[in-house]
């Protein structure tokens, strides 16, 4: 069934219009009817089914049926997540979203080859690309993009755990979130060029498990994505 995104403050029985751009989508290319059946999300844990009253390719005006339960996740997962240069941040941003974490966070560090200039356009394309994700996977809330921070600000977002994954940790990752109960989790991904020892040291004094996530070097656009989904796994949160 398709979702599409609506307004905050809305409710059964109102009756609402999605964005020229999602019109667009619903008509040329799922070439949707009156009457059909969709989901909708207000991006912000909101999720309801609806049937389409009206629908042109400028506007469509659906009713909305009913709320949908959502069920809560047993802990919210940031990702903060060293930042990569090209197109890898876009998409771990876009995985991220499909593997359930509540928000990323990027960061620079002694090795992040992508600087961060406070580039707005930047983190707009990111924020529509999480919504894109969000949407396209059924999302209730949709996956938060943080404001870019320096590593010693990243290891003080506040978390009821906080891990971080290193290939020279000889701690693996399932006997530190085999029945974990924290309500929140912070998780460190770095870079092209991974962590310094310097870096890690300084994330144990502020309160980081360094883990493994076994003997192979990985990218560190596929160690985000092995990350997240070993901990959703491991904390039965999908």
């Amino acid at each position: 069934m398709p979702q599409f995104l609506i307004p905050p403050g809305k409710k059964p029985d109102d009756r609402v219009a999605v964005s020229p751009e999602e019109s667009r989508h619903a008509t040329k290319v799922l070439r949707l009817e009156r009457g059909a059946r969709v989901r909708l999300t207000d991006g912000a844990g909101g999720l309801f089914t609806g049937r389409v009253e009206t629908i042109t390719p400028k506007q469509t005006i659906v009713w909305i049926e009913a709320r949908l339960p959502v069920p809560e996740p047993k802990a919210k997962v940031i990702l903060a997540q060293g930042l990569l240069k090209g197109d890898k941040m876009e998409f771990v941003i876009q995985k991220a979203a499909e593997l359930g974490a509540f928000a990323v966070l990027p960061f620079t560090s002694s090795r992040t080859v992508s600087d961060w200039k406070g580039d707005s356009k930047k983190l707009q394309r990111w924020g529509k690309i999480a919504e894109a994700a969000s949407k396209q996977c059924g999302r209730a809330a949709h996956l938060e993009i943080l404001e870019p921070l320096a590593f010693t600000k990243a290891l003080d977002v506040a978390a009821d755990a906080k891990i971080a994954f290193w290939e020279e940790s000889p701690r693996p990752a399932k006997d530190f979130l085999r029945g974990q109960q924290a309500r929140s989790l912070l998780v460190l991904v770095g870079p092209e060029g991974g962590l310094s020892k310097m870096e890690t040291d300084e994330a144990v004094r502020g309160g980081f498990t360094l883990l493994s996530m076994g003997s192979l070097i990985l990218r560190a656009e596929t160690a985000a994505i092995s990350a997240l989904s070993v901990i959703q796994y491991e904390l039965d949160n999908f």
